[in-house]
């Protein structure tokens, strides 16, 4: 599940993702009605570190 996870992610945070609108190579994260309760707790574990990995890493200042 977590394999799915990254790959949907680094899918999902392309700017070519939000341009054409596609939804990139199967991801079970795309439909989560698919998924036992399980694997959507599995998934929503995943996605909690994911996001406070991201948020504990510093941000770069701005260029001008």
């Amino acid at each position: 599940m977590e394999d799915h996870y990254v790959a949907w992610r680094q899918t999902h945070d392309t700017p070519q993702h939000a341009y054409n609108g596609s939804d990139g190579p199967f991801s079970f994260c795309s439909y989560p009605f698919l998924l036992s309760p399980r694997a959507k707790s599995k998934l929503l574990h995943t996605e909690a570190r994911f996001l406070m990995t991201q948020a504990r890493r510093p941000r770069r200042p701005a260029r001008c």
